[in-house]
């Protein structure tokens, strides 16, 4: 997802898959704290989820970077 540099760079806003897969995000302080949380408190051998709450899609974060870049996307 290298968005951002391709819309800085001048070029659209890329989408090389469908755009339905989700991602979320966090501040780097609050994922440095989760992280830390976990390797001291955690269990080993179990997965944990850092991610937020809130969930993206990949189409809708090509367009809000693109929107702010004042720059055009396609999946």
């Amino acid at each position: 997802m290298d968005f951002i540099s391709g819309a800085l760079a001048g070029g659209p806003v890329v989408v090389r898959s469908t755009g339905r897969a989700r991602r979320s995000f966090l501040y780097a302080s609050d994922l440095m704290t989760w992280l830390w949380t976990i390797l001291f408190k955690g269990e080993a051998e179990r997965p944990y989820n850092v991610g937020s709450e809130q969930g993206y899609t990949i189409a809708r974060i090509a367009r809000l970077v693109a929107k702010s870049a004042g720059e055009g996307y396609r999946l």
